[in-house]
């Protein structure tokens, strides 16, 4: 059998949310989330196995940004 290759993931230091809990504090769907991921208006950080997580300051900014928007 092969080895299976185990990389280390760095995460910078902070809270972190999934993207259930970032729509649950957003009153959204998760698809609703995935799409801000895929258009770039969140960041997030995708661990292999695991899903992607989102910081929480990210989010906070976001969400000051978006109510800055008309």
């Amino acid at each position: 059998t092969a080895a299976v290759s185990r990389k280390a993931v760095s995460i910078p230091h902070g809270k972190y949310l999934t993207i259930a809990q970032v729509a649950q504090i957003c009153g959204v769907k998760e698809k609703t989330v995935s799409e801000w991921l895929k258009k770039g208006l969140l960041n997030s950080l995708d661990l292999p196995g695991l899903g992607k997580i989102i910081e929480e300051r990210d989010l906070q900014q976001y969400l000051v940004e978006r109510r800055k928007s008309p």
